[in-house]
């Protein structure tokens, strides 16, 4: 009979929220057969954290970690001290010279019984900072009071962790309090297309952009625009998402 080995994958991503750090936890658990390598499309920057069960070994002794390649080929050892029941293990996989980025491998860690519990995983390189580029481009511009005036804007992506998503907020006042549109967000992409925006620029107007990826990283930059220039005012960088604004914002190009 076959007997089945546990192991949760716990993934934590911290960001910043007016100087404090909170984080955000996402569960993945993924159940093996004993012999059988399991493969998840799990990327991992610096640290697997696993929680594995022990089920034979009663107290506490010392367990062989492997990692292979996806050839097969031992790579390297670790030894960890294991204890009956559940075990959080961190894995830094910045310590281990045999592991290089951008890599598929398998880690394998055997039981009491010599059966064999094995992941297979990415290396990833790890992301450029996160900075995302807003820009406005005036296409046809009309001063005149009561008319409009075209413009483009869009939006850089550099860095970060993709897919990304966007919403645009496009106001009269700084605090976005006076809309002139209704927000709307680009959802789940690996770019933004340009969008083409018709608006009266004779007392100005305002657009904020906020850009989140797939970390849960948010860039946001504040853009004020008349007849006579258009300057960014205002740029901050990892910021809580306003979840109850973003629901209600009218999402385009799915």
């Amino acid at each position: 009979m076959k007997k089945l080995v546990t192991i949760s994958l716990l993934f934590i991503i911290h960001f910043n929220v007016n100087g404090q750090t909170k984080p955000k936890e996402e569960f993945l658990s993924v159940h093996l057969e004993a012999g059988v390598k399991v493969k998840k499309n799990l990327f991992v920057h610096d640290t697997l954290d696993v929680i594995y069960e022990e089920r034979y070994k009663r107290g506490t002794s010392k367990s062989i970690i492997s990692f292979y390649s996806v050839e097969n080929q031992l790579l390297g050892k670790d030894t960890l001290k294991i204890q009956f029941g559940f075990n959080r293990l961190y894995l830094d996989l910045t310590k281990y010279e045999f592991l290089y980025r951008n890599k598929w491998y398998v880690l394998e860690i055997e039981e009491k019984y010599g059966q064999l519990c094995q992941l297979q995983f990415y290396f990833d390189k790890l992301p450029q900072p996160f900075r995302p580029i807003t820009t406005l481009e005036k296409v046809s511009l009309n001063c005149e009071e009561g008319e409009n005036s075209l413009f483009k804007i869009r939006t850089e992506l550099n860095g970060g962790t993709s897919p990304y998503d966007i919403t645009y907020i496009i106001s009269k006042d700084k605090e976005q309090k006076q809309l002139l549109f209704e927000p709307f967000s680009l959802k789940n992409k690996e770019k933004f297309k340009d969008y083409d925006l018709l608006v009266e620029a004779y007392q100005g107007f305002y657009i904020k952009s906020i850009v989140m990826d797939n970390c849960m990283e948010v860039y946001e930059e504040l853009i004020f625009t008349d007849c006579k220039e258009s300057t960014k005012i205002q740029v901050n960088l990892n910021l809580l998402p306003n979840l109850n604004q973003q629901e209600s914002n009218k999402q385009i190009d799915q």
